[in-house]
């Protein structure tokens, strides 16, 4: 079992990080150190903080070749990221990567995403089971 540090504290990788979807999904994210080379494909991955405080998400369909040039990897790191968590949907599951993504981030809200976040009435009116218009 690998161990990244940050401030002096060992984290063993191998601790999971569940991420609700408020859909009814929760999903199992690895955690690596921000600056690990991770060979994992068709996966969704998220740039966090020490506290698991999530500052990004985002989806690829390798995650080696996308942190090779990432552009808000940098960033992430400048806000206190150090952590790089990914999950990859096993065979047959209920949500693919690619649809976990924007369900994440709905409910996530992570500050650094900027498709798929709501604000707003417009957030209001569409999770409500009917439409806030009529009234």
């Amino acid at each position: 079992m690998s161990e990244f540090e940050w401030s002096g504290l060992f984290v063993p990788c191998g601790i999971p990080l569940w991420l609700p979807d408020g859909c009814g999904m929760r999903y199992e994210f690895r955690r690596y150190g921000i600056d690990e080379r991770v060979d994992i494909n068709n996966a969704v991955y998220g740039f966090a903080r020490p506290s698991d405080e999530i500052l990004y998400i985002g989806q690829t369909q390798s995650i080696f070749d996308r942190m090779g040039d990432h552009e808000r990897l940098s960033e992430a790191k400048r806000r206190g990221a150090v952590q790089l968590l990914v999950h990859r949907p096993g065979f047959g599951a209920r949500v693919p990567y690619y649809e976990a993504e924007p369900r994440l981030i709905r409910h996530l809200q992570p500050p650094m995403n900027t498709q798929h976040r709501l604000s707003g009435l417009f957030a209001l009116g569409s999770l409500a089971p009917w439409p806030l218009w009529r009234f």
